[in-house]
């Protein structure tokens, strides 16, 4: 912008060139410099104009590191991808754009992502209101070397996204103690898988419950027998297909066979066998499939069941009764594989192990959403009202939004609506209450409901993220995975526009990229090639 400034200046003067370079404070042969790069230009002379002027320099900065910003750091272009885009765009006529230069520029730029990243976090955290949350924590592993994640799962916020040199219970404590520093928050649930370090971690460290992961849960159970299962059913199938095979030539050759003769009753009675298998395998065929879709069912009930709501008419559920729906669900699991070896059994007993503590996981889940409203000081009737109508209906919502199944989601969505007839109306028992007073009723049942979490999927989410990068750059330095963290932080945004930090801290903050394209460089110019000597 200087250069452009001052020969535009220039062309304006009256003053000879030494004169003005003296005016100016530069040496005229830099002056000169100027003037000759741009007169060696090889564009279009409007192009040229446009951006050898101030405003051209201005738009050329921003593409410039919006491009790096949103292709190089957020996405996954290489900076050899870059420069060549620049080359054939005719941009490198402007500035330098070698991959040597732009990969400068993206260290620089991962710097200063991080260095944003402290400062909002430090300054978003001296105004957070203090609460208690919880967090999702798992591990990935690259060239066998764990990237320990914590997450917010409620806001996506990321805690702790670190290399460490191990997974141990005392390396958790370390790093999540280091992350939460200086917030203001307390970590009353973590949920995980069930690794030893990390239920160590939870119980020693953050002195918190742990939630059972559903995923994991669900997992162990389908390994225990849904391809097993359906290896059977396929096997069957293929029985069945030779039977019918069998059964089709044994019947051509005997429609060959001259009548009442002996050869012909014999092939007759080999038919009738043919017959036989045929209906034999088409009832194991059955039975195979009876056995893989019983298995199905009772997997897929788990976590259907598993929720403080019952998802068909929206009414609480006890501990206790989820308790035996599970185990219910499970046993239905075990009948199907009982003829299967000895590890599918062992699959299955590690998960019904776990229905202790998916029951204890409700416990606290209806032990803390009372002491949450215990909090907000609500009379009994409005406080009845919350917890009858409104947080099973806020369930609902949340659990409709999650749902893959158009149709089931539709219909749980209804089902919420129904039980908000009274209250989005303001009739009924809500009508005594003021607009001001039934927000703060519905963000009290919203905030309630999101205690409890089951599953750590967000986590597994941003492992499957960080793979990807890895496979791209087939490294992860600690400051480009310290950038990736702030970028998910402070940038991505859902469609309500709101980024990670925006939910978590309750605040807005600054704007990442406008942020660190006013603390980066100004552009280089395109390095002058000298003419090779014979």
């Amino acid at each position: 912008m200087t250069v452009a400034r001052t020969l535009k200046k220039l062309e304006g003067s009256n003053l000879s060139e030494r004169a003005f370079a003296e005016e100016q404070g530069i040496a005229k042969s830099t002056l000169q410099g100027w003037r000759y790069s741009r007169s060696k230009i090889t564009a279009i002379p409007e192009i040229v104009d446009f951006f050898e002027s101030e405003v051209g320099h201005d738009f050329l900065h921003r593409l410039v590191y919006s491009m790096v910003f949103h292709f190089h750091e957020c996405g996954s272009a290489s900076i050899r991808s870059l420069s060549a885009f620049f080359e054939d765009a005719g941009l490198n006529s402007f500035t330098a754009s070698k991959p040597s230069y732009l990969k400068g520029l993206a260290c620089k730029m991962q710097e200063e992502i991080s260095l944003f990243g402290e400062e909002q976090t430090s300054l978003l955290t001296q105004n957070m209101t203090p609460r208690s949350i919880t967090v999702a924590q798992d591990e990935t592993f690259f060239r066998n070397k764990p990237c320990l994640v914590g997450m917010e799962p409620i806001s996506n916020y990321i805690f702790l996204e670190k290399m460490a040199k191990d997974r141990k219970a005392k390396t958790w404590n370390t790093l999540m103690s280091e992350a939460l520093k200086g917030i203001p928050v307390k970590v009353i649930q973590s949920t995980s898988d069930e690794g030893s370090s990390l239920l160590k971690h939870t119980k020693e460290s953050l002195g918190a419950a742990h939630s059972p992961d559903t995923f994991h849960i669900i997992q162990e159970i389908s390994r225990s027998g849904s391809a097993a299962l359906k290896m059977k059913e396929n096997h069957c199938r293929q029985e069945l297909a030779s039977a019918i095979e069998e059964k089709v030539k044994k019947a051509e050759k005997v429609s060959l066979l001259p009548e009442n003769t002996f050869k012909r009753e014999t092939q007759q009675e080999s038919l009738f066998k043919k017959e036989k298998a045929e209906i034999q395998a088409l009832q194991h065929l059955h039975e195979a499939k009876q056995r893989s879709q019983e298995f199905t069912a009772g997997r897929k009930a788990v976590s259907r069941n598993y929720h403080p709501y019952d998802l068909q008419n929206g009414m609480r559920q006890s501990p206790q009764k989820v308790e035996k729906l599970l185990t219910k669900n499970m046993l239905r699991c075990k009948k199907e594989i009982v003829n299967l070896g000895v590890k599918s059994h062992d699959k299955l007993a590690k998960a019904m192990r776990l229905i202790p503590a998916m029951k204890a996981t409700l416990i606290f889940y209806f032990s803390m959403s009372a002491t949450f409203l215990d909090d907000l000081n609500f009379d009994f009737r409005t406080r009845a009202l919350i917890e009858d109508e409104l947080m099973p209906a806020a369930y609902l919502k949340m659990v409709a939004a999650k749902e893959k199944n158009k149709k089931e989601a539709a219909r749980l969505m209804a089902l919420a609506k129904e039980k908000l007839i009274d209250f989005t109306r303001h009739i009924g028992p809500y009508s005594c209450y003021s607009s001001k007073e039934h927000n703060k009723m519905w963000e009290a049942a919203y905030q309630a409901v999101q205690i409890f979490q089951r599953s750590s999927s967000c986590v597994e989410g941003r492992n499957a993220q960080l793979t990807m990068k890895y496979h791209n750059l087939h490294r992860l330095t600690e400051s480009k995975l310290k950038s990736l963290t702030v970028i998910h932080n402070f940038h991505i945004k859902r469609s309500d526009g709101t980024t990670p930090a925006r939910r978590f801290f309750g605040q807005d903050h600054g704007n990442l990229f406008e942020a660190i394209l006013k603390r980066m460089p100004a552009l280089s110019r395109p390095r002058k090639h000298q003419a090779k000597v014979a």
